[in-house]
């Protein structure tokens, strides 16, 4: 029996370690390519029906409108490495336009990319959208900001 108990721990602590502690960025990282699973309540489908066809054409023509703002990702210690994502971020791609950036000099820390036309969830959703793109340039934990 004790050996059976010290088998189940092994597994779990294995299985903890793989997860990732919730205060980790790999922890998040999990969570965000995990699928979500979705919950239905009862007659959600009855509902879903009940939408009128003009309400879901509409919905389907209307192109995506990205709010202005001014946000900024950074500190790169490499002015090469912030234009590398700066061009990677910016980029048109599939119904996303293509959005000006420029580099801001933090004294001798590196430097910040500003997109002046995007705001901090236009910023993250690209980040999202491009992680094949960005991943071995940018940490998981990177978190886009407002400009000051």
């Amino acid at each position: 029996i004790a050996l059976l108990i010290w088998a189940l721990v092994v597994v779990l602590a294995v299985l903890i370690w793989r997860q990732g502690e919730p205060g980790d960025a790999s922890f998040a990282q999990a969570r965000l390519d995990r699928p979500l699973a979705l919950w239905w309540p009862a007659g959600a489908e009855a509902r879903q029906a009940e939408v009128p066809a003009a309400i879901i054409a509409e919905a389907a023509v209307s192109e995506p409108v990205m709010a202005k703002g001014c946000s900024r990702l950074g500190l790169f210690p490499a002015r090469g490495w912030a234009s590398e994502v700066a061009e990677k971020l910016a980029a048109a791609a599939g119904d996303e336009p293509a959005t000006a950036w420029e580099l801001l000099p933090a004294g001798s820390r590196g430097f910040y990319i500003v997109f002046p036309e995007m705001n901090m969830e236009g910023l993250a959703g690209r980040m999202v959208s491009r992680r094949s793109k960005v991943s071995r340039l940018l940490s998981a934990a990177a978190v886009p900001e407002a400009c000051r």
